[in-house]
């Protein structure tokens, strides 16, 4: 018996309806799970501001380093600080889809949204902490300057509290300024930290304090973490510094434009070009005697300078293990430890010569 010619297309519409159904069906249940919450962020190239130059500040633009005029020399070329852009947070998760691009982009990262959020704290507390250390960030930056311009910068040291399980409890307390340890002054942070490296786990620590109006002799208890020596205080630094400089940036956060910070401040100081009209770029943590200390988002930052228009990238040499095999084409990776380091880098991009010479992380 055959079979009606309407019948048989009936059915072969009916077919390639339910064919079509279940791919719209799978299509919709993969695209639901793509979009489903994961357990990582996404680091990603963020914006470069040249520190010599223009950004905004309270809803208007303004220089980001502000000297008085009497100090200031015209500026060209650019020394570019750069940020990163995290994709994600607890209460706002990454998509899979999210992820799986990112994964294909070299310029991106995922992380686990606890080393970005620690447990416990939400993306305020983060924002709140990044914003201080920026503060911290720019009073190291314009005391690195300064000193390396041959000012004297005096600073005095505030125990700003005391960690929770601190071996000092009771020893010392918030508000107490450090003048000595065994009998050495503390003209900086670093001579702190030097004093205690040299000091013996358990072995009492000689410390002159000024508690309010008096000054005490305590014994403070040093203890290894981790093969780190400490205290267990939080350590304030206040400045008083011979030039008023103000450092203007909006919305960026972390310690990470320090080094940027200082060598504009230099160039800005500084009769003649330090960047020789140059496009440059840099990263690096900074303290009041000069050392450059390591950052994260290394690759995200070479990315951003290389976007920023530089052909040249100041990283920590703490760092370089991170950029090796990570380098964009058409990017110098050139390592440094302290400010020093970084303007005779400098020096040599400006005279373009002598190039060959300069250390970078591609080896």
């Amino acid at each position: 018996m055959s079979i009606p010619v309407e019948d048989r297309r009936s059915d072969r519409r009916w077919k390639l309806l339910s064919g079509w159904t279940l791919v719209a069906a799978s299509f919709i249940t993969v695209f639901g799970l793509l979009q489903l919450p994961t357990p990582w962020v996404i680091e990603e190239p963020g914006n470069a501001y040249n520190t010599l130059g223009l950004a905004m500040s309270n809803g208007e633009e303004v220089p980001i380093i502000q000297v008085p005029s009497a100090n200031i020399y015209p500026t060209d070329g650019s020394l570019n600080l750069l940020t990163v852009r995290i994709i994600g947070a607890p209460g706002n998760r990454t998509s899979w889809w999210q992820v799986i691009t990112a994964m294909l982009d070299p310029a991106k990262s995922v992380v686990p949204v606890e080393e970005v959020y620690p447990s416990g704290q939400d993306s305020e507390e983060i924002d709140a902490q990044n914003q201080q250390a920026m503060e911290d960030s720019k009073q190291n930056a314009i005391a690195a300057a300064l000193i390396f311009l041959g000012y004297e910068v005096d600073a005095t040291f505030t125990v700003t509290g005391l960690i929770e399980d601190s071996p000092n409890i009771g020893i010392l307390q918030e508000g107490d300024v450090l003048f000595q340890a065994n009998g050495i002054e503390i003209e900086q942070r670093s001579d702190l930290t030097n004093i205690i490296n040299e000091t013996p786990a358990g072995t009492p620590l000689r410390m002159t304090i000024a508690r309010e109006e008096a000054v005490l002799q305590v014994q403070a208890n040093v203890r290894e973490v981790e093969g780190r020596k400490e205290l267990g205080i939080y350590l304030g630094t206040e400045f008083d510094f011979p030039v008023q400089i103000q450092l203007k940036l909006d919305n960026v956060g972390g310690p990470s434009a320090g080094m940027m910070f200082t060598l504009g401040i230099i160039e800005k100081l500084t009769e003649g070009s330090l960047t020789g009209g140059a496009n440059i770029s840099g990263t690096g943590t900074i303290q009041a005697d000069g050392t450059v200390g390591k950052i994260g988002g290394t690759v995200q930052k070479m990315y951003a300078a290389i976007r920023g228009g530089s052909s040249y990238f100041l990283l920590p040499s703490g760092n370089c293990e991170d950029a090796v095999g990570n380098i964009p084409n058409g990017l110098t990776v050139i390592p440094v430890d302290t400010i020093d380091e970084a303007v005779e880098s400098l020096q040599i991009i400006a005279r373009n010569s002598d190039l060959s010479t300069l250390p970078t992380c591609q080896g």
